[in-house]
């Protein structure tokens, strides 16, 4: 199980993600645009990280987090 907080959301493009797997497993994260493709992706090995997308259009993007178990999408909207 993943337990996460993304905030700000609606945002200017700069938002952080908090999250840590119950398991203490590295969390892969994907970032998808409105078009359904990836435009980021990483491994998350801390619990906090600040994501940038300001080079990107406004619109809603969705980040997906997986712990190799259990994977959670969730929408963000860029204004």
């Amino acid at each position: 199980t993943v337990v996460f907080s993304l905030y700000p959301n609606p945002n200017n493009g700069v938002f952080t993600l908090e999250a840590q797997s119950r398991n203490n497993v590295p969390l892969g994260v994907q970032l998808f645009n409105t078009l359904g493709q990836v435009i980021q992706t990483f491994t998350m090995t801390e619990n906090k990280r600040t994501i940038d997308i300001t080079g990107y259009e406004s619109g809603i993007y969705s980040l997906r987090l997986s712990d190799g178990t259990a994977v959670i999408t969730q929408r963000i909207i860029k204004q």
